[in-house]
């Protein structure tokens, strides 16, 4: 159903529009001005119907404004596995925007914050991979995959630098290899964190086991 956008949007989707009444207008100059409602983040549909009138053509845009944005929520990948960021940090990236209508140029920019604080805090891997659409309770989801560690493995090389695999044929090096992993912090389950990788390696190295 068609309803009368309301006033300050109305006002600022004209703000952009090229096209004027009374003047001719391209296809090309349709999409443009289509392209530029879009850019403005307020709207989750845009699109353009023509009609045609005794006197010429009727332009109308039909948008659909996003809802209000009450809370951000994440899902993490795989499911079931656990976020190393607690509700309250998610709530403090994305608290001026709750009670107001969603707006997509600003939600991605606070997704690029969310994104930096990943690395920043050293998860390299972490990053928002798609956002789910706004629940009609103002509830919108992130999907993160935060670099969830699946298997530590060790690889061997002999002197001339080859990889040896171990695996295929029975043991012939002198270190076992859970000599080296239970010397990391980081193992199956946990999510890949850069400085606790650099302190494994530390750890490790100092053994004096190795070149």
């Amino acid at each position: 159903d068609r309803v009368q956008l309301e006033p300050a949007l109305e006002s600022k989707v004209r703000q952009v529009l090229t096209i004027k009444t009374g003047q001719s207008v391209t296809r090309t100059q349709l999409e443009q001005n289509l392209n530029a409602v879009k850019a403005l983040g307020d709207f989750a549909t845009v699109e353009i119907v023509p009609e045609d009138t005794a006197t010429g053509v009727k332009i109308s845009f039909l948008v659909k404004p996003y809802g209000t944005l009450k809370q951000v929520q994440i899902r993490t990948l795989p499911a079931n596995s656990s976020s190393v960021l607690t509700s309250a940090a998610i709530d403090e990236m994305f608290k001026t925007q709750y009670g107001k209508q969603l707006n997509s140029i600003e939600l991605k920019a606070a997704i690029d914050k969310l994104n930096q604080l990943y690395q920043k805090q050293g998860y390299n891997l972490a990053q928002v991979v798609d956002v789910e659409e706004l629940n009609p309770d103002g509830k919108l989801t992130l999907v993160i995959a935060e670099g969830l560690i699946e298997d530590v493995q060790v690889q061997f090389l002999n002197k001339q630098g080859a990889t040896v695999d171990e695996q295929k044929k029975p043991f012939t090096g002198t270190t076992r290899p859970f000599i080296i992993t239970r010397e990391a912090e980081l193992k199956p389950g946990k999510i890949f964190n850069r400085t606790t990788a650099e302190k494994d390696l530390r750890r490790i190295y100092g053994l004096g086991l190795f070149d």
